[in-house]
């Protein structure tokens, strides 16, 4: 297995990182991949960066440096009918003038892959990603990877999963998946490697007043050092249409866990039983109740620009057992975009780096300082997960995080806020008597891009995060602002000049630093 595994992880990282020509034509998948041209772009972004605290020390102990910050990078693109490729990569130099000690090469990689190998029948995902995360929430944090850089550690991980997918004559579709993934970082929290296999049968068409699912999964996370972690999970769903506007539902299954503590996971089997109402096409109402097991959903969509799901789940089986909540909320208008978004779930360090890293498909750019872009559609996408600010710890832990945002458009401007908040329960290590091994994290960010011209336009930016320690009461405040200036030299070149101010402020005064920095900037794509 571990030999099968490697070769798996090599073949999804060659696919990924390499053009994949001799792979795609050599007969090893359909010639119908290699009929279409790729997409490639070159870029290169230059630029001087001039800080007068480079390690983000207190008061006093401040030192200043020029930094030389030169990023080549491309993008690799191929979709087809069966094959859907999309690449990012970016090679990062810092050259210091006064602390060519800290001269370094931060490496970003987000790419992933969905090739259909055989006809309707056997398809492939794959994904390959490097970035760098914060290793210690008390300690001076790097917003961009430039300055504070003691702070940082790399992080990569790799994935790959091969499955079946086929439609048996309309009586039912059935998947079989495996997969593998593992997260790597520089020895601050362990490799993780995880297994999977996860299989389903859903009714076909042939079922016409009957729906019904059966669903297994089972996982085995290994960490060095470390308790490994085994999951197994086996359901059933009924649903019985009685009436266009009401269903009757049945469920049942089964979780076997090890955890290694009855607070992360318990074991055992549960049943339920309820109905689906749907008074009319904007409102459905789900409720189920039985043994172990309790649940209820709002679905609302009383218009094509506004939904509303609310989730509530309560039981004593299986993973984050007892209460646990979801919602999501998305709402439109002609100038607006507004989404909401919260969950409740456990899991591990890597689990959650992992996570991270797959939080959307682009790279964070790491000379600016945006944490999320506005979509054409208004919608919010994050550069980086923005309740990614917790210390790196070999631990399980629960989960309770939600986000909102809000956009509006005009024909020149652009105005985004985001709040957020996110709250972790480590659950492996106990603390003495009854004090809580947590950390939280809450906080907001505001953008403003204003086109004042047909190559020009400046950038406003502010954020604010305060996280709280539950170990000892430290209360940390971290605010930045900056504004920038970006002009078009050309079609595919552009200059920028900006300036950021960082602080924060801490219940623990050494904890405290300012910094100053001025950013001149060039970016080309060829």
């Amino acid at each position: 297995m571990p030999c099968l595994r490697a070769s798996l992880v090599r073949q999804a990282c060659n696919i990924l990182c390499l053009s994949g020509a001799g792979l795609l034509s050599g007969g090893l998948v359909p010639n119908a991949f290699a009929e279409q041209d790729w997409t490639f772009r070159p870029r290169l972004s230059v630029a001087e960066v001039y800080t007068d605290n480079v390690d983000l020390a207190p008061s006093g102990e401040e030192d200043s440096d020029l930094i030389t910050v030169i990023t080549p990078g491309f993008s690799l693109r191929r979709e087809t009918s069966r094959l859907k490729l999309d690449l990012d990569y970016q090679l990062q130099t810092l050259t210091f003038v006064e602390n060519d000690d800290s001269n370094r090469v931060n490496h970003g990689l987000n790419g992933k892959m969905n090739a259909e190998l055989h006809e309707d029948l056997l398809f492939l995902d794959a994904s390959a990603r490097m970035s760098q995360a914060i290793v210690d929430a008390r300690a001076p944090q790097s917003l961009n990877g430039i300055t504070g850089a003691g702070n940082l550690t790399d992080v990569q991980a790799y994935s790959v999963s091969p499955y079946l997918r086929h439609n048996f004559s309309n009586y039912f579709d059935g998947l079989l998946r495996y997969g593998h993934e593992r997260v790597y970082t520089d020895g601050v929290v362990q490799t993780a490697e995880t297994d999977f296999v996860n299989a389903t049968l859903n009714s076909g068409r042939y079922f016409s007043l009957l729906d019904w699912n059966l669903n297994f999964f089972k996982s085995r996370e290994d960490r060095r050092n470390r308790d490994r972690l085994d999951r197994e999970q086996s359901s059933a769903n009924l649903a019985y249409h009685v009436h266009p506007k009401l269903s009757l539902l049945a469920q049942a299954g089964r979780e076997d866990n090890d955890y290694g503590s009855t607070k992360i996971a318990q074991n055992g089997s549960y049943w339920a039983a309820g109905a689906t109402w749907t008074p009319n096409r904007y409102l459905q109402l789900t409720a189920l109740d039985g043994d172990r097991y309790t649940s209820g959903t709002v679905r609302f969509t009383p218009t094509q620009r506004t939904s509303l799901l609310v989730s509530y789940r309560e039981r004593d089986v299986g993973l984050n057992p007892g209460s646990v909540w979801t919602g999501a909320f998305q709402h439109r208008t002609r100038r607006t975009v507004w989404q909401m978004n919260y969950l409740e779930d456990t899991q591990t360090t890597q689990r959650a780096l992992l996570d991270a890293l797959a939080f959307n498909d682009a790279i964070q750019d790491s000379i600016g300082s945006g944490d999320f872009i506005v979509n054409p559609d208004g919608t919010i996408t994050f550069l980086v997960d923005p309740t990614g600010f917790f210390t790196l710890r070999e631990e399980v832990f629960e989960r309770k995080r939600g986000t909102a945002s809000v956009s509006y458009r005009t024909g020149k401007s652009i105005v985004a806020l985001v709040a957020f908040t996110e709250t972790r329960n480590f659950l492996e290590s106990d603390l003495p008597g009854d004090v809580a091994n947590e950390e939280r994290s809450r906080g907001g960010s505001a953008h403003w891009r204003w086109q004042f011209s047909g190559r020009s336009y400046t950038n406003v930016r502010g954020s604010w995060r305060r996280t709280d320690f539950s170990t000892d009461g430290r209360e940390d405040d971290l605010w930045y602002i900056d504004s920038s200036l970006t002009r078009a030299l050309a079609a595919n070149a552009s200059a920028s000049l900006g300036y950021r101010f960082t602080r924060r402020d801490s219940s623990q005064a050494t904890a405290e630093y300012t910094e100053n920095r001025i950013i001149a900037r060039f970016d080309i794509e060829f």
